[in-house]
């Protein structure tokens, strides 16, 4: 297996991942901010689908800091991104998919 194939199965991972971990927040209500944000996304409009992608690009974006800044996860900044949805804290633009 090459690099970019490699690289192609980790991205694959940690997008099962987060989705796992989202899943498991959403069903225990730990924290009960996100399925707060899931139920808020979903009352703006947003196909449950599209709340639970934004979620997950929450917890990546988190993950992804995490390496960048070579620091541990901040339960503080986690929550405070969740508020901030459907925006995510790293992109400038919309968000994509937005309900009419």
């Amino acid at each position: 297996m090459n690099y970019i194939s490699k690289m192609n199965q980790a991205f694959v991972e940690m997008n099962q991942n987060a989705f796992q971990i989202v899943t498991v927040q959403l069903l225990t209500l730990d924290p009960p901010e996100v399925a707060e944000a899931y139920k808020r996304l979903i009352e703006l409009g947003y196909p449950k689908r599209i709340a639970n992608e934004l979620l997950v690009e929450l917890v990546l974006s988190e993950i992804t800091y995490c390496a960048k800044n070579k620091t541990s996860a901040s339960k503080y900044r986690f929550l405070k991104s969740l508020h901030t949805l459907p925006y995510l804290p790293y992109k400038k633009e919309k968000p994509k998919n937005q309900p009419q």
